[in-house]
């Protein structure tokens, strides 16, 4: 019995010391890449692979590293490797999916990317980029089906909210792309996709959302709302005003325009537009208030999208221009 135990506890110190050289190699390729060492860990892991040509861990680092240095025709024989190796490591797989799909090899990635799914359904960065690859091959029905599942995982995934809506526009199906649109630009009202996002609403005639010029930039702003019937500014309106004043405390140059439009009813418009104004004064003392001017008319904003014309009853406009 004590020779048993003995060879047990043997066995036993030699699977904790192999697991822990897996750890450590783990930790030492994720060191390189957290650091965004990829040269030096091109060079730590080539050593590794040249000594263990075996080792799928060793070869998948080296492929990522290969990868961030955007060389990716050396980076897919280590993954090919690292596949071969461990075929149930979905991690490997996707990876090697990205290699072929930045090599055009569009066919091969979308081969990758479905394995993956068959180790791990809910593999999300595999789903997503499996609706990359859909949306590329204009295969635009297949594309929403994996980014649904996406955003299922993360309903708040940013590319599959923003891809779904273009998928839908794809497909002609414009209620389902307003929707769509909107619930991106409820998460992501900032940057060159909401920027992107905004003008295709408003190509459906949807002003929910509007791109204004301040300046040299482009903001993408929420409609600017108020309680029915009165000048107070409904809630969901602060956080565009509330940047709005943030450019101009940041360009002292800027002179804002608060331009309202109130059908049939040129004192609301007066009292909307200098609430808007004086929103703006009191969030942000730091601007000078000749540096926002407010003006108002009693008919609709006409809006001119391609060649369609829409007109808002009631609007609000900003935009900014080089001033002081």
């Amino acid at each position: 019995m004590p020779k048993l135990i003995g060879g047990f506890l043997m066995v036993a110190a030699m699977a904790l010391l192999l697991a822990g050289c897996g750890v450590q190699r783990t930790l030492k390729g994720q060191y390189y890449l957290n650091l965004g060492k990829y040269e030096q860990g091109v060079q730590a892991f080539r050593e590794e692979v040249r000594e263990n040509p075996g080792d799928a861990q060793a070869q998948y680092f080296l492929a990522r590293y290969l990868l961030a240095l955007d060389r990716p025709a050396e980076a897919e024989p280590a993954l090919l490797r690292a596949v071969e190796v461990a075929p149930g490591e979905a991690e490997f797989w996707f990876w090697l999916g990205v290699a072929r799909g930045v090599r055009g090899n569009s066919a091969g990635e979308r081969e990758a990317y479905a394995r993956v799914l068959t180790l791990d359904k809910a593999h999300l960065q595999a789903l997503v980029y499996m609706g990359h690859n859909r949306i590329e091959a204009q295969a635009f029905a297949e594309a929403l089906k994996y980014y649904d599942r996406a955003l299922a995982l993360w309903p708040k995934a940013p590319e599959p909210l923003f891809n779904r809506a273009l998928s839908l526009k794809q497909l002609g199906r414009e209620p389902e792309e307003r929707a769509a649109l909107t619930a991106y630009l409820d998460l992501y009202p900032g940057g060159p996709q909401a920027l992107l996002a905004a003008d295709e609403l408003n190509a459906l005639g949807d002003f929910s959302y509007r791109n204004h010029l301040l300046g040299k930039r482009r903001v993408t702003l929420k409609r600017i709302c108020f309680q029915p019937l009165s000048a107070t500014l409904d809630k969901t309106s602060l956080p565009s005003l509330d940047l709005v004043g943030d450019v101009l405390e940041n360009n002292g140059k800027l002179v804002l325009h608060v331009v309202a439009y109130q059908h049939g009813d040129p004192e609301l418009a007066k009292a909307r537009a200098l609430a808007v104004r004086e929103h703006l004064l009191d969030d942000h003392p730091l601007i000078d208030g000749r540096r926002v001017r407010a003006s108002w008319f009693g008919v609709p904003e006409a809006l001119k999208v391609g060649n369609t014309a829409h007109h808002q009853p009631e609007a609000i406009q900003l935009f900014a221009t080089q001033g002081m």
